[in-house]
């Protein structure tokens, strides 16, 4: 059985590595590569909470997640890559209620 800290953790030192090595932020790294979608949700998380720092935390996230499943899926193989993905959803999802 995997660790769940073990996971989380190897998320964190992806997306760390993933910003140092493109010396940007993770806002600019998605305004970069996905430039309507980085609008789109930056957009949409200023409509919903009216605060454009939130916003831009939002839109981060988007970025460090989405990086973290390319990786995730592209080193452990699409079977085991969703397993480990779905339990770490599971987890930050249950951190927040």
């Amino acid at each position: 059985m995997i660790d769940e800290r073990e996971i989380l953790e190897a998320l964190r030192a992806t997306d760390e590595r993933l910003v140092a090595e493109q010396d940007l932020t993770p806002v600019q790294l998605i305004l970069r590569d996905r430039p309507e979608t980085g609008v789109t949700v930056l957009r949409r998380a200023y409509e919903m909470g009216g605060d454009i720092l939130n916003a831009w935390d939002v839109l981060a996230s988007a970025l460090t997640i989405q990086k973290s499943v390319e990786a995730v899926l592209e080193h452990l193989g699409h079977d085991l890559g969703m397993t480990i993905l779905r339990k770490v959803a599971e987890l930050k999802y249950n951190a927040k209620l």
